[in-house]
């Protein structure tokens, strides 16, 4: 067995601190771990072991045709993509101030799933194609590429399913308790709105079930 193998219990602690810390912190504030939350515990155990890798296992940052993350264009866009895109697809849909409404919801999450899962996915495929041609490497590699493509693809995932869905309407009457005194922000059955959201007695809720985001209060 290669001697540098020993070393991986050295990184181990860190991962699992990760993986406690994230889950932990995503279910204090939001009551729920959610598609993010993984996400993002998957991208830094995958960033952490990307760097073992590289410092342990030089030789396999060699691909098909050249190195495979390091010193080229593609792996470097693909790379920051990965860590930029979820804050590109943040813009659209989740500023407070401007919340996607009847109106504009459709392409402001096409503009996110843009920004979040098809650039990332397209970003990865040369990285594909210049995979090791040794197995051992290739799937190193390949671990490598999925769990970090696997954080900004998550942040957009329920934006693809509710365009495929589409919002629904649920008539019930809403039942608000304050969660968030600093930012004024409401539970109202299970669903976060802000207090210029909420509309007294309100009974009629359009919203896209997948993301949670309410596109319109209205009394019947």
């Amino acid at each position: 067995m290669d001697d540098r193998f020993l070393r991986l219990p050295g990184l181990l602690p860190a991962m699992i601190v990760l993986t406690a810390l994230i889950p932990f912190l995503f279910y204090l504030n939001f009551g729920e771990v959610g598609p993010v939350g993984w996400g993002l515990v998957i991208f830094f155990d995958t960033l952490l072991l990307l760097g073992w890798l590289l410092k342990n296992f030089p030789e396999w940052n060699r691909g098909r045709h050249d190195d495979w993350i390091s010193g080229r264009f593609p792996p470097i866009f693909w790379l920051v993509w990965c860590v930029l895109g979820p804050f590109f697809g943040f813009f659209f849909t989740g500023v407070q101030s401007f919340p996607p409404s009847q109106t504009n919801w459709h392409w402001r999450y096409v503009a996110r799933v843009i920004c979040t899962v098809a650039t990332p996915l397209l970003a990865a495929l040369p990285m594909v194609v210049n995979l090791n041609r040794k197995l051992k490497p290739a799937l190193a590699q390949l671990v490598v590429l999925i769990g970090i493509t696997a954080m900004p693809v998550a942040t957009g995932f329920n934006c693809l399913r509710d365009l495929r869905s589409g919002p629904i309407t649920l008539r019930e009457p809403l039942d608000c308790h304050l969660v968030d005194a600093t930012f004024g922000v409401y539970d109202c059955n299970g669903l976060h709105l802000l207090s210029r959201e909420i509309t007294q007695h309100s009974n009629v809720i359009t919203l896209l079930p997948h993301s949670g985001r309410v596109l319109k209060l209205t009394k019947e």
